[in-house]
C-alpha cells in the first residue's frame, strides 16, 4: 500500500475528514435521539454530512492561513503545507467533500421521497468536482513550491 507524503500542516488533509466520518455519525445519532427521530439512517447521515462540511471548511482555512500570503498585488499561494503533491487547501477539501457525497445523497432521499438518492449522489459528486476544480485553479495551479 502506498504512502502519502505530507509537509507542514499537510497531515490535517486526512485527519480532519477521518474525524468527520468517525465523529459525525455518533453526533448525528445523539441529536436524532434528542429530537425523537425514528429513522435509522437519517441522523447519522446528517451528522456525517455536517461534520464533513465543517472539515472541508477547516481544511480550506488551514490552507488559506498556511499556504498563502497577502501582498499588494494580491494573494500569493505556495505549496509549503502539502498532502501528497498538492496544497492542503485543495486535497483536504476534496477528500472531505468526497466523504460527504453519500451522506448528502441519503439526506436528500430522506428529506424528499424514495428513489431520489441517485439524484442526490449525482448532485453531490458534481458539486464536489466543481468546488474541487475551482479551488485547484485558484490556489494550486498558480502556487509556487516554497
Amino acid at each position: 500500500m502506498g504512502r502519502v507524503k505530507t509537509t507542514g500542516y499537510g497531515w490535517t488533509g486526512s485527519v480532519l475528514p477521518l474525524l468527520g466520518l468517525v465523529g459525525g455519525a455518533p453526533l448525528g445519532i445523539a441529536v436524532g435521539t434528542a429530537l425523537g427521530a425514528e429513522d435509522v439512517l437519517m441522523p447519522p447521515a446528517a451528522g456525517v454530512l455536517v461534520a464533513e462540511l465543517l472539515a472541508a471548511t477547516a481544511m480550506f482555512l488551514v490552507g488559506l492561513a498556511k499556504n498563502s500570503t497577502r501582498t499588494s498585488q494580491g494573494r500569493v499561494w505556495t505549496n509549503t503545507h502539502k498532502y501528497g503533491r498538492y496544497g492542503v487547501q485543495w486535497s483536504g477539501v476534496t477528500l472531505a467533500l468526497a466523504c460527504a457525497a453519500l451522506p448528502f445523497a441519503v439526506t436528500v432521499e430522506k428529506l424528499t421521497r424514495r428513489g431520489l438518492i441517485w439524484a442526490g449522489l449525482v448532485v453531490a459528486v458534481a458539486a464536489t468536482a466543481g468546488i474541487s476544480r475551482l479551488i485547484y485553479v485558484k490556489t494550486c495551479a498558480v502556487a509556487t513550491d516554497a
